[in-house]
């Protein structure tokens, strides 16, 4: 199992906030996750795509990070898409019943461009 250290890198799009997480995300690491996107939840982004295009690895608790920031941002009517999901990661996901709570698109660029998801859940 691949154990690379958890990065969390912020890129402001003009379409809007692409966060880029990456690594093994374990109970610890999920901790770190969580204080890196909370203050990222307080600036009330409208769009705040999760690229999880890195991530090789996550737990219940770095789960639970993701589900806690999707509340914050949806709670001011913003959206947070996850993109370019691993499917082993999706297959987390799924086996935690979040793919009705947690929106997937493909890409980033699909994330950024996508006003409005037809299969994306409601806050």
């Amino acid at each position: 199992m691949d154990y690379t250290p958890l990065s969390v890198e912020q890129v402001e799009e003009p379409r809007g906030l692409v966060v880029r997480i990456g690594g093994h995300i374990d109970m610890r690491a999920a901790e770190a996750l969580s204080e890196r996107l909370t203050p990222i939840g307080a600036r009330r982004p409208a769009l705040a795509v999760l690229d999880l295009s890195g991530v090789t690895f996550i737990g219940s608790m770095g789960l639970a990070a993701i589900v806690t920031f999707r509340k914050a941002v949806t709670r001011w009517g913003g959206r947070v898409p996850l993109a370019a999901v691993p499917q082993r990661i999706w297959d987390v996901v799924v086996h935690a019943r979040l793919e009705n709570l947690l929106e997937r698109c493909d890409t980033v660029e699909q994330a950024l461009a996508a006003t409005t998801s037809p299969s994306s859940p409601k806050p």
